[in-house]
């Protein structure tokens, strides 16, 4: 090999060292902007994570009253059988007042005759 032909292989060695650091260089430019990439990708998945974690945390309190609410609601419920039982049983203890009542009119009557007839009785001893 001459010295003209070495020359020119360093030269086209340089040129193809040159070539590879340009690419190497963009590369690693690359790589760069990709880390930058997976960094805010990395700070929008730490948001979202911390969000969904008050989310569900809201979800938990929302789960928490609405199991108050049915606790109530089943008392609610409970009290108002209990309400409709009482209701019940003073409807029918007034059916029984009300009974009683007409059986005691009905003496009161029977003692207004009763009554009547002692004092005819007593009206005809006086006379005789």
């Amino acid at each position: 090999m001459t010295v003209a032909e070495m020359k020119n292989e360093v030269l086209q060695s340089g040129e193809c060292v040159m070539e590879t650091s340009g690419k190497v260089n963009e590369m690693v430019e690359s790589a760069g902007y990709t880390m930058e990439a997976f960094g805010n990708m990395s700070s929008v998945m730490e948001s979202m994570i911390q969000e969904l974690d008050e989310i569900s945390g809201k979800v938990d309190e929302m789960n928490g009253r609405r199991h108050a609410v049915l606790d109530k609601i089943r008392a609610i419920g409970d009290s108002s059988e209990h309400t409709v039982r009482t209701t019940e049983e003073i409807n029918r203890f007034l059916g029984q007042q009300m009974e009683d009542s007409e059986a005691l009119k009905s003496e009161v009557v029977k003692m207004m005759d009763s009554m009547k007839q002692l004092e005819n009785a007593i009206e005809t001893f006086r006379l005789n």
